[in-house]
């Protein structure tokens, strides 16, 4: 069985340039958590907290799966 899978288009921006990307995400059974890939080491980091902190903001708790978020 596979996991659930969510796309949603968005833009990455590098200095004033935007480009056009795929976000993928899927939902898995294991111990709650969060895995970011697709993006240099030290811009996961900043982006966990980036999730965690804009999912709180709106009152979305996040889900108490394992997240896996990969940039196309």
């Amino acid at each position: 069985m596979s996991a659930p899978v969510c796309r949603a288009a968005s833009v990455a921006l590098t200095g004033l340039q935007g480009t056009a990307v795929m976000v993928e995400t899927a939902l898995s059974q294991q111990l709650p958590g969060m895995a970011i890939i697709g993006l240099p080491d030290t811009a996961l980091a900043e982006a966990k907290l980036r999730v965690r902190s804009a999912t709180a903001q709106i009152g979305l708790p996040l889900s108490s799966r394992f997240l896996t978020i990969n940039r196309r």
